[in-house]
This record gives C-alpha cells, sequence and structure tokens, in this order.
C-alpha cells in the first residue's frame, strides 16, 4: 500500500487509522486535535495525563490551554492560545511556550507549542488544528538561572551594574510620567566599606567574601521592599531609591552607616573574632533630563571622591584601634548572611570609621 498522508480524506481507511493510532501513542509530545470551536477531539495518552484528572478525559473538553499562563505569567485567553491563532490566522505555529498546571497537580510545567492547521482533501485549510506540546521546564529554569547569574553580583546575589542602570532607567521614566511633585525623587545611597583590603590582607579573602556577605544581607534587610541594593565594585554598595524625598534619605543614610559600624563576628581559623568596619555613605539625587548612565557615572565619581577624603582623614587622624579583637567571653553567636543583630538607633553621623 503506497503511503497516505494523514487527513480528514484518508481517515476511515484502517491501515491508515493504525498507523495514525500507533504515531500519537509513541510521542512522548502531547498531543491535541481541536476543532473549530477549540474543542478537544482527539489526545493521546501524554495529552490526556497533563489536561486529565484519574478517570476522566479531555476528549470533548474545551481549549485546555485557557487555563495556562504566558512567559509573564499572564493567563492565556481569547485568540492567544497556539490552537487559536491558527484557527484565526490559517498559519501554523511554532515555538509558542505556555505555563500550564497538570491537572493532577503540582508545579507549573512549561511546554513549547507547536500548532498545524489540518489540511482538507481538496489541499486547503481545514476547521480541525493540531498542537503538539514539547516539556521545556528544565530548559527554562537553565535560563532562569542564567539570567539571574548574568544580572546579579555572585558572592551576594546583589544587583550588578548591568540590572543597577536597568533599574534606575524604569525609575527615571516613572518619574517623568509622575505628576511633578519636587519633594520626591530618584536617588542613590552609596557605601563604601574603609580600608577593606586590609581585612583581606590580615584576615584572609574567605573572611573577606563572608564579611561582605553580611553586610550585603544587612543592607538589603535595611532597605523598601522597592528598593534595589547593588554591589558595583569590591567593597562599593549602593542603593536605588525610587520616590523618596531628601529628609528620609538623609535619615535612610544615618541609619545604614549604623549598620554598617555593627561588629560582625566571624571564624577566623579556629577562633571567632569581632571585626570591626568602618564606612563611608553619601547620597546623590538624580538631576533633570540625566540619564541612567551618567548618573551612576557621578555616583562614581561621589564614591572616589569620598573615600580618598576618608583614606586623607585616617592619614592625618590619632592611631585608633586594631579593627580585629578576639571575640568577647562567652563565645558569640556565628554571624552568617542570615543572622545579624538589629541595629542601635540612628545618629547623626554620616561617616563611620573604627575608633571613632
Amino acid at each position: 500500500m503506497d503511503d497516505q498522508p494523514l487527513t480528514p480524506a484518508t481517515r476511515g481507511n484502517g491501515e491508515v487509522d493504525r498507523r495514525y493510532a500507533g504515531l500519537l501513542a509513541v510521542l512522548e509530545q502531547a498531543v491535541l486535535v481541536q476543532d473549530a470551536e477549540l474543542r478537544v477531539v482527539e489526545a493521546n495518552q501524554a495529552a490526556e495525563a497533563l489536561f486529565a484528572t484519574s478517570g476522566t478525559s479531555v476528549v470533548g473538553a474545551d481549549d485546555p490551554t485557557h487555563r495556562g499562563v504566558d512567559e509573564d505569567y499572564r493567563p492565556i485567553d481569547g485568540n492567544r492560545s497556539p490552537a487559536a491563532r491558527v484557527l484565526v490566522t490559517g498559519v501554523p505555529s511554532a515555538g509558542q511556550v505556555v505555563g500550564i498546571q497538570p491537572a493532577t497537580g503540582g508545579p507549573v510545567r512549561w511546554f513549547s507549542v507547536n500548532a498545524q492547521p489540518v489540511i482538507d482533501e481538496s489541499g486547503g485549510g481545514g476547521d480541525l488544528v493540531v498542537s503538539a506540546f514539547t516539556d521545556v521546564t528544565e530548559r527554562k529554569a537553565l535560563e532562569v538561572e542564567l539570567t539571574h547569574l548574568a544580572l546579579h553580583d555572585g558572592m551576594t546575589g546583589l544587583a550588578n551594574r548591568t540590572l543597577l542602570v536597568d533599574r534606575i532607567g524604569h525609575a527615571m521614566a516613572r518619574a517623568q510620567r509622575r505628576n511633578p511633585d519636587p519633594t520626591l525623587g530618584v536617588a542613590m545611597l552609596f557605601v563604601d566599606i574603609d580600608g577593606f583590603a586590609g581585612i583581606n590582607d590580615g584576615l584572609g579573602n574567605r573572611v573577606g567574601d563572608e564579611i561582605l556577605r553580611i553586610l550585603a544581607q544587612r543592607l538589603r534587610s535595611a532597605v523598601r521592599e522597592e528598593d534595589t541594593v547593588a554591589r558595583i565594585g569590591g567593597d562599593e554598595f549602593v542603593v536605588l531609591c525610587d520616590e523618596i524625598n531628601r529628609t528620609d534619605l538623609a535619615h535612610f543614610c544615618v541609619r545604614v552607616t549604623q549598620i554598617f559600624s555593627q561588629p560582625v563576628i566571624c571564624r577566623v581559623g579556629d577562633d571567632w573574632r569581632s571585626v570591626t568596619i568602618g564606612c563611608t555613605a553619601g547620597v546623590a539625587m538624580a538631576r533633570q533630563g540625566e540619564d541612567a548612565d551618567r548618573f551612576l557615572q557621578r555616583v562614581d565619581k561621589m564614591v572616589k571622591e569620598q573615600s580618598a577624603a576618608a583614606v586623607a582623614g585616617r592619614a592625618t587622624a590619632a592611631p585608633v584601634r586594631a579593627p580585629v579583637a578576639p571575640a568577647p567571653s562567652p563565645t558569640p553567636r556565628p554571624q552568617t548572611a542570615s543572622n545579624w543583630p538589629a541595629g542601635p538607633a540612628p545618629d547623626r553621623r554620616h561617616h563611620h570609621r573604627p575608633g571613632s
């Protein structure tokens, strides 16, 4: 028997039907055939397992992708499902990613859906569409992980410079759309750790890295939910604040310097040590007509200038106590990036260094 294309005209032929049923059964992808009303008229075993609960069938049901979501987690409705788009346009659809929660429960799984109109006996488009669902959940998870790594600091998990510039741009765009309010603006608070190279030299890079992680967690826990905390240098952090007034920004700056001034308890060899940290902090408000890159460049310059001034001040000041001292007795509770003490009430200092 000559090979025959699988079209509505060839259905009803026993041999072709057996081939058709066998083809659907062996496919790992879920396959649906839907009519012009988007009702399911045929489904393979993989589709039944995905879309139907035990003891029921997806055949006869309305378009099951309507309970799914797109990649932005928006519900798929109307003509946005793969099968609906094909029926409306008559053009095959390939690679539309849809998130579907299995009918039996569990987390959302992601599928790349290819949909194809079924040709009729005249070779034209018919009123049926076949859709194949390929599970891409693992691939999408990897994409999400890679995107996160590209936009975040690997050591602290904070936003990196790339993500910060993007967030600044969005914050400025929102500020332009809002009704003008001279008391509110986009601002950045920056913090530079004083003498951090000495900590690395004296205690080792492993201890220095752990101190950075602890300080990053302190800073993240001190900000508002809508703020962005970023690490933009080896020992430099910034906080992007949207819709904040100058008074609140100044108070926040004081609070941050107090948080950074608290000793960090960390393991040095076989001992626990209390490491006193100093920092230089400052604030900058975005200017009218300034874009994200220029704003961040101005903040970079301010960080360098204030850090240089802090170094010069320490060079001419009286000697201060060493930043590392034995931990008090009893042995303090080890401090990690998820465990740090609450800060004291803020005072009016915007610059703190050990011994001050």
